[in-house]
Formats: structure tokens, C-alpha cells, sequence
């Protein structure tokens, strides 16, 4: 379960989330994954005010352990997702309150890690966007 929320102009103002993962029986290392999903779940974005609890519940089912992006996917999935679903309530372009969200230098993640450097999320949607107009694949807009 994820809430996402923003203002009128379309900067995101919280994330909430609730994460429950089924881990079988006995795998030993699935907490890290369930935790690894929560710390992004507010994905490339800032995103002021973050609250996120994680469950990784043993059961009776199948064993369930990493394999590729190691929780980091389902997060993607979700939060990416209801950046589409913001941007469609408020009239916004998807592309549009993705940018304006990106994390940048010297913005935190949820996590209050800061980054001086290295963040190449906006420089990666230009670039997207350049490529989608040059192949009449971007539509913009919102509503």
C-alpha cells in the first residue's frame, strides 16, 4: 500500500506506505529485502515528509528470497505509478512532475542521505524526453 501526495503545482509533499511481503517458510534474508523496498519507495524523487512501515511475514507457502533488484522493482513499480496517477489528477504532464520532483544535489533521500554529486535522474529524463519528441513517441500534456 502506497499514498503518494502533492501540492497544486505538482511537488510532492509525502509518501506513505505500508509493505507486507510473503517470505515463506524459512528464507533467513527476506527482512532485507522487505526493508530494501521500503527505503525506496519514494524511488528518484524528493519527497519531504516520508513514513513507511515494513512487514516480511513467514508462512506456509513457497519459499520467496532475492533474485534481481532485491525489493527495489515492487517499490519502482509502485511509486512510478502513482506519479502517473498524480499527474493525470492534477492535469499535469507524467514527464513534467517527474522532473520537477527529481532528486538533485544537495536534496536528501528518505533516508537523509545527501548527495553532493553524481545525480544524473534530471539529466536522464532531458535525455528521455529528447528521444520521445525525435521519435513522436512523447504526447505531453495531462488532462
Amino acid at each position: 500500500h502506497i499514498t503518494t501526495g502533492c501540492d497544486a503545482e505538482g511537488k510532492l509533499t509525502f509518501v506513505e506506505g505500508e509493505i507486507y511481503s510473503d517470505k515463506g517458510p524459512y528464507c533467513s534474508i527476506g527482512h532485507f529485502i522487505t526493508k530494501k523496498a521500503g527505503l525506496h519507495l519514494t524511488g528518484p524523487y524528493y519527497v519531504p515528509h516520508v513514513h513507511v512501515d515494513t512487514y516480511a511475514v513467514y508462512t506456509n507457502n513457497t519459499i520467496c528470497g532475492p533474485y534481481r533488484g532485491f525489493g527495489i522493482l515492487q517499490a519502482s513499480f509502485a511509486h512510478d505509478s502513482q506519479m502517473d496517477q498524480l499527474a493525470e489528477k492534477i492535469g499535469m504532464d507524467p514527464w513534467e512532475i517527474r522532473f520537477k520532483n527529481a532528486l538533485r544535489e544537495g536534496l536528501s533521500t528518505a533516508t537523509n542521505q545527501v548527495f553532493s554529486y553524481g545525480v544524473g535522474f534530471p539529466d536522464t529524463l532531458l535525455s528521455m524526453k529528447t528521444y520521445m519528441e525525435e521519435t513522436d513517441l512523447y504526447e505531453g500534456g495531462g488532462k
